[in-house]
């Protein structure tokens, strides 16, 4: 996932560098962390949504999805982990 979201990161940097001197904005960078949500698995993508967007707890999503509060907590853990390591990629960028 990290070399393809970093492929998918190139070439979004492409479109975006018309003017070498141009900087990446807010807006932009919000777009590539967007993306890489966006790529996390189906299910993980699903709980780490439900958690940040809507604010559901644990215990909320668990019921809503008929899952452990625990696997919940492991699919946040994991969104979170390959998010974090795909910040070095985004910080190029600034």
């Amino acid at each position: 996932m990290h070399l393809q979201y970093i492929r998918q990161s190139e070439t979004r940097e492409a479109e975006l560098s018309v003017d070498p001197g141009r900087r990446i904005t807010t807006e932009d960078l919000l777009e590539m962390i967007e993306l890489a949500i966006e790529n996390l698995p189906e299910q993980c993508r699903r709980v780490f949504k439900m958690s940040r967007y809507e604010h559901l707890s644990y215990n909320e999503i668990a019921e809503r999805l008929g899952i452990s509060p625990h696997t919940v907590q492991f699919h946040i853990s994991e969104a979170l982990s390959r998010l974090r390591k795909l910040m070095p990629a985004l910080l190029f960028f600034i």
